[in-house]
């Protein structure tokens, strides 16, 4: 019997901050790496709704499109896989993260619509309860 591995996450989120992009390799790719806020779908004990913040990074020409239609706090789904890593900090120890690598990005809100304030968009909680599944992201 063969075992089938996934890993595949899909996430609905605000970005925390404009997007820096660099261009790394003999080839000069580019990548972004950013991070985002999601919402949680519940409540705490305060009666507020807290986030999660997840570091992501996406290469090529999604990564140079999205430094130039998404902004600190423009609105995004990003598909991909979840990738962990370790390094050795300066005090000698041991830190590990993990990020998405995203394959597919889609801007739900750009740049210029968040700085208008003219965005007709859904609080994140309830944006949210729509897009659970991969197959319900906006396409």
């Amino acid at each position: 019997m063969e075992v089938i591995q996934l890993n595949q996450v899909a996430c609905v989120g605000r970005i925390t901050k404009d997007l820096d992009v660099r261009y790394v390799g003999d080839k000069q790719q580019a990548v972004a790496r950013f991070s985002i806020a999601v919402s949680r779908n519940f409540k705490n004990k305060q009666g507020v709704i807290e986030a999660d913040f997840l570091s992501c990074n996406v290469w090529g020409k999604d990564a140079e499109n999205m430094q130039k239609y998404c902004g600190k706090g423009s609105l995004v789904s990003v598909i991909g896989r979840l990738q962990s890593n370790s390094y050795t900090n300066k005090q000698n120890e041991r830190v590990y993260t993990t990020e998405i690598v995203v394959s597919d990005v889609r801007f739900l809100s750009s740049k210029k619509k968040i700085t208008d304030g003219n965005s007709p968009m859904l609080p994140d909680a309830e944006l949210l309860s729509h897009f659970t599944t991969p197959e319900n992201l906006p396409v």
